[in-house]
């Protein structure tokens, strides 16, 4: 069975990889979900590359459909970033003008999928600016 050890070195490439270096996130949080984004990318249950593999490949200049689905992992990682960091600020505008409706957030994110900024800005037009 895997351990969050294991999955380390598998990690650290996976962060390698990405474009978006974690000094240019800007808050705690987005690092947190980028790192969580990464972690389920991932899949860490699998075996992790060891470090002596992962020296011995030698680097070399990717194909074009090498560097496609690299933007393309690269562009979902960007996106479910954007996801979260919305949902983050449609569930403090919950706590803090209606409470009673957080049990429903998450059926209103499905209905809105794609449309998280919509979302947020009716609820800022209903109850008023977001909380800080």
């Amino acid at each position: 069975m895997s351990t969050r050890k294991d999955a380390f070195p598998a990690l650290t490439a996976a962060l390698a990889e990405a474009t978006l270096s974690l000094q240019e996130l800007t808050s705690a949080q987005q690092r947190k979900d980028r790192v969580a984004a990464l972690y389920a990318d991932h899949k860490p249950r699998q075996p992790a590359t060891s470090p002596k593999r992962a020296a011995a490949v030698s680097p070399r200049a990717l194909s074009p459909e090498e560097a496609a689905a690299l933007e393309e992992r690269r562009a979902a990682a960007a996106e479910r970033a954007r996801v979260a960091e919305v949902t983050r600020r449609i569930e403090r505008v919950y706590k803090r003008y209606a409470p009673h409706k957080l049990d429903r957030m998450a059926s209103q994110l499905e209905k809105h999928e794609g449309k998280e900024e919509k979302l947020l800005r009716a609820l800022v037009a209903k109850y008023g600016p977001e909380p800080e």
